[in-house]
């Protein structure tokens, strides 16, 4: 199980956070119907699905943050989240 925190998840997506405190986590899901009690959840966007949906699902199941691609209504606002920087190429 990874055991991390929310800084080295910015450093490591060059993101953004909405929340400054610094929030450790234990293990990383992308599936809401887990038990995800003080976990990272992973908002993945597919063509048949949006984890984005999911944000407070994730929330409820114990998530402590969340990354996500996009800023959202849906995303819970008591979630650390982390929103990656869109990358460019020169």
């Amino acid at each position: 199980m990874l055991l991390s925190n929310s800084k080295n998840i910015l450093d490591i997506v060059n993101g953004y956070s909405s929340i400054e405190k610094i929030v450790d986590f234990k293990g990383v899901y992308t599936d809401t119907r887990e038990y995800i009690n003080d976990g990272l959840f992973i908002a993945l966007e597919g063509d048949n699905f949006d984890g984005h949906n999911f944000a407070k699902s994730a929330e409820k199941a114990g998530a402590k943050l969340i990354i996500a691609q996009k800023k959202s209504t849906r995303l819970c606002q008591s979630l650390w989240s982390v929103i990656p920087k869109k990358l460019t190429n020169k």
